[in-house]
């Protein structure tokens, strides 16, 4: 009947969103092995959750495996392209591929969506001095923009930014 439909519909999402909680959990731990076990129960529940497969997208980001990380991400990037946390997560994968312009292009629209966003505004500054050549004037403006955000001073990133600031 409809009703046994309903009840079976919610439980199902109480399932996915338990299970998004303890991926969650295992992330911030940095056990992605642990968090995509999770998240493959959760995924078989609800293939269509963008929340599992976002989740599912940084676990791969902490594995290693940026290719995956990368074609999950950038569907959802594609259904949700206001999303400033999709955005970051997968320039963070098109980093770990070594496609610094992807990385740079998600990064830009990520801060045009939120200026004040202190993760975009960070990786930024990173990124910017991994590229070739480094952009160091550009880094330390995001990281000005990331501290003014209220993001805590990072004193190995103050380092790399004047070992890569042209001597004067």
């Amino acid at each position: 009947t409809a009703e046994i439909r309903d009840l079976t519909m919610l439980l199902r999402q109480i399932d996915v969103s338990d299970a998004l909680g303890q991926a969650r959990r295992l992330l911030v731990q940095k056990e992605p092995e642990r968090a995509q076990e999770v998240l493959a129960d959760a995924m078989q529940m609800d293939s269509t959750n963008s929340m599992v497969r976002f989740f599912s997208g940084i676990a791969h980001c902490q594995l290693g495996n940026y290719d995956d990380a990368a074609y999950l991400l950038g569907q959802l990037a594609k259904e949700r392209p206001g999303d400033t946390d999709v955005r970051i997560a997968l320039a963070t994968a098109y980093l770990g591929q070594g496609k610094m312009a992807d990385a740079n292009k998600e990064l830009t629209e990520a801060i045009k969506l939120k200026p004040a966003r202190r993760e975009a505004c960070y990786n930024m500054a990173q990124l910017l001095l991994v590229m070739s050549p480094p952009d160091a004037g550009g880094a330390k403006t995001y990281y000005q923009k990331f501290l003014d955000a209220g993001g805590k001073p990072d004193s190995k990133l103050e380092s790399r930014m004047q070992m890569a600031a042209p001597a004067q």
